[in-house]
Parts: structure tokens; sequence; C-alpha cells
């Protein structure tokens, strides 16, 4: 990672925030207040890839977001610059006690730094909150950890938001994200089945590392290149067994309850608001474009509602 070389004050909110959820902002709103005392920037230390790559690749945590839009999200909480460390075996095995210097190092005019009570940091992650606060002082550091967020009676977390994207409670994780969960990639080209059935859709070229539910949902479309209008859609995500017999990568559709734009561009942005009914494989074409039609009328509701 290079050196953050900024005069300005630097006030850090450091953690991986996968997902940007409402606890992490609560972090970055720390640092944004303290940035406001002095006139200096927020900063963002966060890591990739996840250090359960490192320390257990046989089980690494698959994450929500992809780097760009972590970035992206980021930014939209308040940060002015995000830099990202790679995280490695050498990194792994930094002693605690080193890990405030490096900080100091990396960023020069750094002087508050906002963490998550549950932080931990070091070889062995046996560098806590309190260690960090302690060590800080020492370097002139303002450490600041903030208290967890509950939600539901438990701690809000992106583990608890992955486990409600992967079984397809979406309205669990749009309210701990604080934001719809969102899918953003490439439009590319389809076998036109829907199109031949009454129901063109928008195809995406999108490879989450955490997969959704497969399933039917509402959603709303954006596309970046043709302006900021959301459009009513029902999606599905997963292999489409009535046309593939289930042997195919997972794919997400859109269809526009909506005039489509007419030059959408390359890019579209899916807002997932409700999950409807999971995947299921029909006899008939036609009694898939039937089932089709009952989403549309379904999604239509629901979308009204937002």
């Amino acid at each position: 990672m290079a050196i953050f070389n900024q005069t300005s004050p630097v006030h850090l909110a450091i953690g991986i925030f996968d997902g940007v959820h409402l606890g992490h902002r609560e972090i970055l709103g720390q640092a944004s207040r303290a940035s406001k005392e002095d006139g200096g920037l927020v900063a963002v230390l966060t890591f990739w890839p996840h250090p359960s790559h490192i320390l257990r690749p046989d089980h690494p945590v698959p994450m929500l977001y992809s780097r760009d839009l972590r970035t992206r999200f980021l930014a939209d909480a308040g940060a002015d610059e995000v830099m990202y460390q790679e995280f490695t075996k050498d990194f792994a095995s930094m002693e605690a006690e080193k890990f405030p210097e490096f900080l100091k190092n990396a960023f020069p005019s750094l002087k508050t730094v906002s963490v998550g009570s549950g932080f931990r940091f070091g070889q062995d992650r046996r560098g806590d909150a309190a260690l960090l606060v302690e060590l800080g002082r020492g370097l002139g550091l303002d450490v600041r950890p903030v208290s967890r967020v509950d939600q539901g009676g438990e701690p809000l977390s992106s583990t608890r938001i992955r486990e409600a994207v992967a079984s397809g409670d979406i309205i669990a994780a749009n309210s701990m994200l604080g934001r719809p969960y969102r899918a953003v990639g490439q439009i590319m080209s389809g076998d036109s089945i829907g199109r031949e059935i009454g129901f063109p859709t928008f195809n995406l070229d999108w490879c989450p590392e955490l997969q959704p539910r497969f399933g039917v949902y509402a959603v709303k479309a954006l596309f970046p290149s043709f302006g900021s209008h959301s459009y009513a859609a029902v999606a599905n995500y997963g292999c489409r067994p009535t046309v593939t017999g289930g042997q195919a990568d997972p794919v997400l559709e859109v269809h526009l309850l909506e005039t489509p734009p007419e030059n959408p561009g390359n890019c579209i942005e899916v807002a997932f608001h409700h999950h409807i009914r999971p995947e299921q494989k029909f006899e008939s074409i036609e009694d898939l474009a039937k089932r089709i039609e009952m989403d549309v009328g379904i999604a239509k509701k629901l979308l009204a509602e937002i």
C-alpha cells in the first residue's frame, strides 16, 4: 500500500466493510464528525482479499460485493479516500504492537482512528480495540472504538447479511444494509427465449462470490449511462432449469415492467426488493410463461408500495 501523502489531518476508519452496512456507517460517521472539527480528510483503510482467503483458503468467506462496489459505497458513506492493504501472510504475521506504527507510517498526518468495538489485528488476532487505544496513545493517536449496532436483538454483521441474502430474505438483508442489495454487471446477449414467450430480458454478466438464493425477485433496474430513473422489473437468478435442465451457470435475467430506454448502454444495476418465489422447473415453456405472468403481477404490487 502506498503512503497516504496528505498535509491535511487524516481521520481514519479501519475495517473490511463488506456490504458497508449500517454498523459500518457508524464507524465512517464517527470519522466524518472528527474531520469536521479540524477540516481534515476521512480516509478508509480496508483489506483485499478477505483475510479468510489467506488464513483459511479451504473455507474463504464469500463477499457480498465486488471491490469496486465496496469502494463506491464507502465514498457514499463519507470517505474522501479509500486505501486497500493487500492481505498477505506477511501482513497477517505482523506483531500487534507494530500495527499503530504501521498506521503512522502509512498515514503521516493521522489524527484519529475509528474502529468497531470488535476489531482485531496483529498476528493470531492478538490485538483488540482496547490495545489499539493504549498503543495509539503512545504515538499521539486518538483511537475511538465504536459500539456495535444491534438489530433484532442481535449484533448487526456482514455474516448475518450474507445468511439473509443466501436464504432469499432480501427484506432482512436490506434492513441491515440500509439500502437494497445490489447487482451490477455488463449487459450480455442471451438465447432470446424470454422474448419469444413475451417477456424479453436484459441478462447480466454477474458472478458474485456470495450467490443469492435462486429464484424470482421484485427489483428495480438502473441504466447508469441513460439516467437516474429506476425501472420496475421482475428478475430471475438461477440456472433456468426449464430451459437448460439446470446444467448451466447461474444468470441474472431482468424483465422490465416499464418501457425500456432506447439506448440503455452496456451496464445495468439491479436493486433487489422482494423475493417472490424459489426457482423451479416447469413441465413446458408454456407453463413457465404462465407463471412469469403471475410473477409480473406480484412484482407490480410489491414495487408499488415502495
